[in-house]
């Protein structure tokens, strides 16, 4: 009959050391997901941040071309003729389409692949930079994650 109790014992502690490892292994994948919804979040604050710029450059080119003609009157030369001016609303909505032997191609939609496909194939790594290139010719995507460019950061269109 001792045989039987110590094959039990061993039965529950064998039992007791995998749940664990369950636990444990269950609190890891949480984590990963946790950091990569901040690392999703941190990137989509980068697009953002780089969209108001690009706004901002817009507007003051807007706003040169503005003073230039502004300028080009006073100081005599024939001024163009009338145009009204134009102005970009605070929260313009840009959208960029790629057009290529008869396809098309929106940036946005490309960048959501591009992220998509980056986060499945750096799992564990914290993605800061993105860099994308769009090849016509090829019809495919290719990107560099964190300066590394690698044969398999390609998305064909």
């Amino acid at each position: 009959m001792g045989k039987y109790r110590n094959a039990s014992e061993n039965l529950r502690a064998t039992f007791e050391e995998s749940t664990g490892n369950i636990k444990k292994a269950a609190k890891e994948a949480g984590s990963i997901a946790a950091k990569t919804v901040e690392d999703v979040k941190d990137k989509v604050n980068e697009l953002t941040e780089s969209t108001e710029k690009k706004v901002s450059a817009v507007k003051k080119t807007v706003k040169d071309a503005s003073e230039k003609k502004s300028t080009a009157s006073k100081t005599g030369r024939k001024p163009a003729a009338k145009k009204e001016k134009a102005a970009l609303a605070k929260n313009v909505k840009e959208k960029l389409t790629f057009e290529f032997n008869g396809a098309k191609a929106e940036s946005s939609d490309i960048m959501k692949r591009v992220e998509k496909d980056a986060i499945s194939k750096c799992a564990g790594m914290t993605i800061k930079k993105l860099e994308v290139y769009f090849n016509a010719n090829e019809n495919t995507v290719y990107y560099v994650v964190n300066d590394e460019a690698r044969p398999e950061y390609k998305i064909v269109l």
